[in-house]
């Protein structure tokens, strides 16, 4: 308020200090004081850094790759053995788990293809290292942690600025300080009205330090550091002043009235703590010291603030005197003795009081209160430090830990000494910085925007060498290639108009195919038209999976009839080293897509007989899944809504009924539906004919359907009146009742929800592809995450996840997997950590 505010920079002037306009401005000096700056936006809303940086990329649908896990802690990073950081493991709130019970806390894993960057504030990155076996090896041997890396400087050398608020009486009135909202004496509405609620109760803010000669009177011990740490650097100030309109501790503590707080903190405390672990896990207490004021300078620093804020509030008009219960208790008779008032000290002469002489006794009352009092700032850093090893480092310049590959720490923890100021402004230079240097490193900080046009986000496309026509305009701009990636991009990111015939097209310089005329099918969305990309995209990706072929038909397959159909047939792909989670083994029912005309669970026209092997025997291999591909019923065989769903409720009956020839354990099922797959999916989840086949899998002994994963699917058919084909409307009938979307509408207008599916602990996954055609599959994709959003209960908010598969079109995603591809296989991977996370919670009983 400017009223406080000029009166405490007139004291402020009596007391010799200079006013200045901005503190911030290194040009005009950094020893001062100042109005207090406001951080807000130019509507009048204060920023931070979650608001600025996060929440607008969640919420503009152009980051399908940003996830944020609220709610988690971070046991630690997993290595490989050429100490890569390979895995990200963490726990859970199970009471934000609607599949778990208030006891669980599983282990959940992230796994990172380039780098982990750990960014958890000085008090969390060295515990992360630590429990992931980096850091003094007595530490980790101690704590009974293996040791990766031995860097004894994690968890050293921990700093904050030293904190105490002194509090005084004053004569202001309820609504010139924060005393009564912050009691509850005043309503919000009242401090609405008194324009309180947009006041932050800090009206100054100033660095300063001693003269040489108030430097002679703090003693010898504090002379010598100063010499070695202040004297030849006269802008570096000691201490630090911030000001609260409000008595800064419980309201209960204190008569009702009206308080002012001066706060004084170390700008460059001597004092060094450190932050070990003392266990394996996150919930064991970790080993804290802050080691405030074991250097005695420390003490003497705060002792002359105290000094020196007092006299500044004797100056105002408003002090009334000090608040006993944070002040030091002074010997009796003491000059320094505390005061009540009834008019302000220098009257209306406005001639400054004569300044306090403190005695040692005085001194020593000081630093008693101190020593009880002293307070954190939460500016904690230097943990981490960035120095050379044998210094005491834990990152280099580059902010890589030393003793392993692709872990990065970027936080104030790297910071190696303090700086003068609150440390918000420190930790967005940090992050910009370290974004900078991580963005360096994986190749992405040389981008340049040249107005070059490509169809849509060219995804993980790294070739600068681009094509000169195109129909849409560059999103991203595209970083040097820095090392051969195979398939990165996808092919339906190379299509342009005007081009030869035969077209040809090279992916990332490794991959080249010839596609004449006749097979490619120009829409007015360009690379995402799902007829011209069948064969182009087949083309693609052949040679690739024709050169893991002996890999992929190394899986040993079983083909079995599930039903009395002719095309009730599936093939079961074997896993050689099943993963078993909880004594359960895990099991893929896959229903591929085909626009309800045409597929397969294999597909003679892809050399090899390959397609949807390679799904089989990605997740046989990788993750250690039983995979099941069965065959379904397609128009041509007489399919009529909702035959889809019976086919899938006959397969996982099946699947139940034979687990013996999946193997001994029980199962842990989980059904993935690709475009018209998913459509089946979404009936057998949702139509009520196949509520006892769900009821049988969700509640019985044997078989648990855990989670279903829609990918690509067209959820619904509104928006696509000009594209979508005449066997659609032969199969559905009423379009608006029964696509996926209508089900659940019906489900959620028949049922209580959580649906029952849901509610005996099913998970779902919706994903779509980024070059997916947006009028056919995102748009519908959206439309339905939405109105299941609409179900309000925290189990049915909690089940469902949403993703996009980044530079993939519309069928290339299954084709990806089994090439043996860090990118194109990613997808897949993400898949199973889904799984995997919720294998770890045991079944509920049904």
């Amino acid at each position: 308020m400017k009223k406080t505010e000029d009166d405490l920079l007139r004291a402020i002037e009596q007391l010799g200090f200079p006013i200045i306009d901005d503190l911030q401005d290194t040009a005009t000096g950094s020893l001062g004081f100042e109005r207090q700056v406001k951080t807000v936006t130019t509507e009048g809303k204060r920023l931070d850094a979650a608001t600025a940086y996060i929440h607008p990329l969640l919420n503009d649908g152009q980051h399908s790759n940003l996830h944020v896990l609220c709610e988690s802690k971070v046991t630690r990073v997993l290595f490989d053995e050429h100490k890569r950081a390979v895995e990200v493991e963490y726990t859970p709130n199970p009471e934000y788990m609607i599949i778990s019970t208030a006891t669980e806390r599983p282990r959940m894993t992230v796994k990172a293809r380039k780098m982990v960057v750990v960014s958890c504030g000085a008090l969390g990155s060295p515990l992360v290292l630590e429990r992931s076996g980096v850091g003094s090896q007595f530490i980790l041997k101690q704590a009974s942690v293996p040791v990766v890396a031995d860097v004894p400087g994690v968890g050293s050398d921990y700093q904050d600025h030293n904190l105490i608020f002194w509090p005084f009486k004053t004569n202001l009135g309820p609504a010139e300080t924060l005393d009564a909202v912050w009691s509850g004496r005043m309503s919000p509405e009242e401090a609405v009205a008194n324009r309180l609620m947009q006041y932050s109760g800090c009206d100054m803010h100033g660095k300063y330090r001693p003269s040489e000669q108030e430097v002679e009177k703090l003693g010898p011990e504090f002379e010598k550091h100063w010499k070695a740490e202040y004297q030849d650097n006269p802008s570096k100030p000691l201490m630090i002043t911030a000001s609260a309109a409000a008595f800064v501790g419980d309201p209960s503590l204190v008569p009702a009235g009206s308080y002012y707080s001066l706060g004084s903190y170390t700008a460059y405390p001597k004092s060094r703590g450190h932050i070990h672990i003392s266990g394996p896990n996150w919930e064991d207490p970790p080993d804290f010291e802050t080691s405030f004021f074991t250097e005695a300078v420390d003490v003497t620093k705060q002792i002359y603030a105290y000094k020196v804020l007092r006299e500044m509030m004797r100056r105002t008009s408003m002090y009334r005197g000090e608040l006993p219960i944070g002040h030091p208790e002074f010997p009796a008779g003491s000059e320094a003795a505390l005061i009540d008032l009834d008019a302000p000290l220098a009257g209306d002469s406005r001639k400054p009081p004569a300044k306090i002489e403190y005695t040692l006794e005085d001194d020593k009352a000081i630093e008693t209160f101190l020593r009880k009092h002293i307070g954190t700032t939460w500016h904690s850093l230097g943990t981490c430090a960035m120095k050379p090893r044998d210094r005491g480092g834990v990152v280099d310049k580059e902010l890589n830990v030393y003793g392993t590959e692709g872990l990065e720490v970027v936080d104030l923890s790297i910071c190696p000494e303090n700086v003068a100021a609150n440390t918000q402004i420190t930790a967005y230079t940090v992050g910009e910085k370290g974004a900078d240097i991580i963005m360096r490193e994986l190749g992405l900080a040389d981008a340049k925007q040249e107005g070059v046009k490509l169809n849509g986000n060219p995804g993980r496309q790294r070739d600068t060498r681009r094509s000169s026509r195109s129909n849409s305009t560059l999103l991203l701009s595209l970083p040097q290639l820095h090392r051969p990636c195979k398939l990165a991009l996808s092919v339906a990111n190379c299509y342009h108009l005007d081009v030869p015939d035969p077209l040809s097209i090279t992916i990332n310089h490794n991959l080249t195919c010839q596609i004449p005329s006749s097979q490619r099918q120009w829409t007015s969305s360009q690379g995402k038209n799902l007829p011209g990309i069948l064969l182009p995209t087949f083309k693609a990706y052949a040679p690739l999976l024709q050169s893991q072929e002996s890999t992929i038909k190394s899986v040993k397959r079983e083909t079995f009839a599930y039903g009395p159909h002719d095309r009730q047939r599936l093939d079961i792909y074997h896993a050689p080293q099943p993963t078993l989670i909880n004594g359960r083994r895990p099991v893929l029912l896959f229903e591929y897509g085909g626009g309800l005309t045409q597929g397969g669970k294999s597909l003679p026209v892809f050399p090899g007989d390959l397609a949807h092997a390679n799904l089989g025997a990605f997740f046989a291999l990788n993750p250690g899944y039983m995979v099941v591909i069965a065959d379904y019923r397609l128009m041509s065989h007489g399919a009529k809504f909702p035959s889809g769903g019976e086919d899938i409720a006959l397969a996982v009956e099946w699947i139940d009924a034979n687990q013996a020839k999946l193997g001994p354990e029980p199962i842990d099922l989980f059904i993935m539906g690709n475009s018209a797959g998913g459509i089946h999916l979404a009936t057998f989840l949702l139509h009520p004919d196949f509520a006892e086949t769900r009821r049988k899998v969700l509640h019985g002994s044997g078989t648990r359907l855990r989670g279903a994963i829609l990918l690509s699917v067209p959820f619904h058919f509104a928006h696509a009146h000009d594209t979508r084909p005449p066997a659609l409307e032969a199969y559905f009938g009423d379009f608006e009742t029964n696509s996926p979307l209508g089900l659940l509408k019906s489900a959620r207008q028949r049922q209580e929800t959580p649906l029952d599916f849901v509610k005996g602990g099913c998970r779902v996954l919706a994903l779509d592809a980024e070059l997916d055609p947006e009028n056919d599959i995102r748009r519908p994709g959206r439309d339905f995450i939405k109105e299941w959003l609409e179900m309000e209960d925290n189990a049915s908010q909690s089940a469902l996840a949403v993703d996009s598969i980044a530079g993939h079109n519309h069928i290339s995603p299954v084709l990806g997997l089994g090439t043996s591809n860090g990118d194109e296989e990613a997808w897949g991977y993400q898949v199973a950590s889904f799984c995997d996370n919720i294998r770890h919670f045991k079944p509920r009983d049904g």
